[in-house]
């Protein structure tokens, strides 16, 4: 049942390209953040390499960026759509009673009389 019109079918389907077309340059726009991650990262720990910062401050520095990088590019992909909301805070939430690692409950005893 059409109500719109052919117009409504245009407007829509120019939509539908302008979300996908919005997807993928952020698709492509959190893989250069993650290379620039890589990059930030590894400049990091080469300054822990030269002697320039002790190693240990250097990894501390470089697991935290690396992290907080990684959470920055998984919030932005979950603003935009491309990446599923329950797919990226799978890990954060505790698994629920009954899943797959839970033995299943005792049955209650059986009537007696």
């Amino acid at each position: 049942m059409r109500l719109l019109g052919k117009s409504a079918d245009l407007d829509a389907s120019a939509m539908v390209e302008r979300v996908e077309t919005e997807r993928l340059a952020v698709h492509f726009s959190s893989r250069r953040m993650n290379r620039r991650a890589a990059l930030v990262v590894a400049a990091v720990l080469a300054l822990g390499a030269t002697g320039l910062v002790g190693a240990d401050l250097a990894l501390f520095l470089a697991a935290n960026l690396a992290l907080a990088l990684a959470g920055l590019v998984a919030a932005v992909r979950v603003a935009v759509g491309t990446l599923p909301y329950d797919r990226a805070v799978r890990h954060l939430r505790p698994p629920l009673p009954g899943g797959p690692n839970t033995t299943p409950p005792t049955p209650p005893p059986p009537p007696r009389g």
